[in-house]
């Protein structure tokens, strides 16, 4: 074999090899989770990797920029996606329904509030943290502030990953949503 093959052989691999990762880093990110707001799906300072432009789902967990109302300058949150466009959302008493169905007991002493209801706009979505108590989301600026925007826009959205398989009772709505 003539050193010109050998190069063709060892070369023909590396651009491979260079092509996998220029795709795979330019439709996913590698994000580092701070804080225990999606305990105990995802751990603090555990890894979670997004797909960038992806479809969004109920029952997603997506990486957005916050709004300028919920801090004062813009970071990178993670949560789960609980209702989109279309849902109606109502806090009756001590429990949250989305379409009806009741998702979750707010009756703790995180939330002090008031009867509300609404149906989320397009391109618009209603996000929680799946340790609701630690979780600055959609349902604590929803209940806390009068004035600030809950839902967060499509545009927000930086990364979206797929819902996981396991079962947790907060999010067995999820696992039906689309049935």
């Amino acid at each position: 074999m003539r050193i010109k093959d050998k190069k063709k052989i060892v070369f023909i691999p590396i651009i491979l090899i260079l092509l996998f990762i220029l795709y795979f880093f330019n439709n996913n990110t590698i994000n580092i989770i701070r804080g225990d707001s999606m305990y105990p799906t995802l751990k603090n300072n555990s890894l979670f990797l997004t797909k960038n432009n992806s479809q969004i789902d109920v029952g997603d967990i997506v990486v957005f920029e916050t709004p300028l109302d919920w801090d004062d300058s813009p970071k990178l949150l993670i949560k789960r996606v609980l209702a989109k466009q279309g849902d109606k959302v109502e806090i009756k008493g001590d429990s949250l329904y989305i379409n009806n169905k009741k998702i979750l007991d707010i009756s703790n002493d995180y939330y002090s509030h008031n009867d509300k209801s609404f149906v989320i706009d397009k391109d618009y979505y209603f996000l929680i943290g799946d340790n609701t108590p630690n979780s600055r989301d959609s349902l604590f600026y929803m209940i806390n502030y009068e004035k600030v925007n809950f839902l967060i826009n499509k545009k927000q959205i930086v990364g979206v990953g797929k819902k996981d398989s396991e079962k947790k009772e907060i999010y067995r709505y999820v696992e039906t949503y689309n049935k």
